[in-house]
C-alpha cells in the first residue's frame, strides 16, 4: 500500500534499495547513470530547496540532480516549460557546481 508519493533523484533512490539480488541488480543499473551518492543527492536537493525558487517543484529538482546541467542552455532543457530568471539560473548552476 502506497502511503506517500515523493519524487526522488536516481542517487537518492539508492538509499531505499535493500540487499536482495533483484535490488542489487537495480542498484547496479542506477549507478551506471549517476555519479552521486545518496548523501550527495540529498545534500544537493536541500541546497536547491534553500534557494527558494518558487517555480521549481520536487520533480524539477529531481531532474536537475539527475542531469546536473552545466550550462544555462542545458538547465533550460532539463526543465522545459519553466521560465527562470537569469539570477535564478546562475544560483542553480553555482549550487550544482559546489556540490559534486
Amino acid at each position: 500500500m502506497i502511503i506517500k508519493s515523493k519524487s526522488v533523484s536516481m542517487a537518492e533512490s539508492l538509499k531505499y534499495l535493500q540487499d536482495s539480488d533483484k535490488e542489487k541488480e537495480l542498484r547496479s543499473f542506477i549507478q551506471k547513470f549517476t555519479k552521486r551518492t545518496p548523501e550527495d543527492g540529498e545534500k544537493l536537493r536541500n541546497a536547491l530547496d534553500e534557494l527558494d525558487i518558487l517555480i521549481l517543484n520536487s520533480e524539477d529538482i529531481s531532474k536537475i540532480i539527475d542531469i546536473s546541467p552545466k550550462t544555462p542552455e542545458d538547465l533550460i532543457k532539463t526543465i522545459p516549460g519553466k521560465s527562470l530568471e537569469e539570477d535564478e539560473t546562475k544560483k542553480i548552476l553555482e549550487t550544482i557546481k559546489k556540490i559534486k
